[in-house]
């Protein structure tokens, strides 16, 4: 992917208000890092802390169902489902 293409989906994203979109493998502690991060940027956004709520609520909910086995571990056996997802969140979900 090129400069341009990352703009462009950049642009994207604002254009559909997304805030967080992830795709990859994941473990626990990245869950952990990703909704650390997404308490500093409300923070700075001062959303209200019922704004503040929807998008933990949201962000918990898509995750909670997410495996997290050890990307090793998960392709040394079969797994009904890959431990990866894609996820987004958008920023009119909390507004």
């Amino acid at each position: 992917m090129n400069a341009s293409d990352l703009y462009a989906l950049r642009e994207r994203f604002n254009q559909d208000r997304t805030l967080l979109c992830f795709n990859g493998p994941i473990s626990r502690s990245l869950i952990e890092e990703i909704g650390n991060a997404l308490k500093n940027y409300l923070e700075i956004d001062q959303a209200r802390p019922a704004e503040a709520m929807d998008v933990f609520s949201a962000y918990i909910e898509m995750t909670q169902n997410i495996p997290t086995t050890p990307w090793r571990k998960a392709m040394a056996k079969p797994m009904p489902r890959p431990p990866w997802s894609s996820r987004a969140i958008r920023k009119d979900a909390i507004r």
